[in-house]
């Protein structure tokens, strides 16, 4: 039995998805780089504090605790936010990617069932859903993943340049819309009168 077998056809998908799930590790290596910078131990003493954390979502808050006070000393905390929410959105899809299974229909669209998500739900059968992907999403996050290490870069290059080190004067780099994890369409939201409380029935 081979592996990955609902990617046959969609190679480039495959690719996408796996580079995505490998540079995760790169982002979380340059946040340690920039968190390096404000406090004491450098580069040392920054990788122990932040890989000690187990979990992707609690490094990234570990990282914006030390961090934003940092920043806003430095006049960069607009581009720090910018940049502590394209982590958390590729925090978001590497982990769906990371925890899902895939599903292809011959001569038709890769989906994947995003188990991370959908099996904290209550007892009895699980509520799974499809969530379509294609080529031209995925392009769009690999992108985005590129986004957010160029914010950390153009960071750590500001905090050596401020230092008096020397660093390229890298810009920071153009914002661009984060994609949908999913190309699955949102449930349109209820009228308020499908919101509305039933009355109750009067006493008889």
């Amino acid at each position: 039995m081979r592996l990955l077998v609902d990617f046959d056809g969609f190679e480039q998908e495959q690719q996408l998805v796996g580079r995505m799930l490998m540079a995760y590790g790169e982002l979380e290596f340059e946040i340690a780089h920039v968190m390096g910078r404000a406090i004491e131990g450098g580069n040392d003493a920054a990788a122990r504090l932040l890989f000690r954390v187990s979990g992707e979502g609690p490094r990234i808050d570990v990282a914006d605790a030390i961090l934003r006070p940092f920043f806003d000393k430095m006049n960069l905390s607009g581009q720090w936010a910018c940049t502590i929410g394209a982590l958390r959105y590729c925090k978001n899809a590497r982990n769906q990617y990371a925890h899902c299974n895939w599903h292809s229909e011959e001569g038709g669209s890769l989906s994947f069932v995003n188990m991370d998500r959908d099996a904290d739900s209550p007892e009895g059968t699980l509520n799974l859903q499809l969530y379509p992907v294609d080529l031209a999403l995925l392009q769009k996050q690999h992108e985005y993943f590129e986004y957010a290490l160029g914010c950390l870069y153009y960071l750590l290059c500001q905090c050596r340049l401020r230092s008096g080190e020397e660093s390229p004067d890298q810009p920071i780099p153009k914002s661009i819309p984060q994609p949908p994890l999913s190309n699955r369409p949102k449930k349109p939201p209820q009228s308020p009168a499908a919101c509305q409380t039933p009355k109750a029935h009067p006493e008889e």
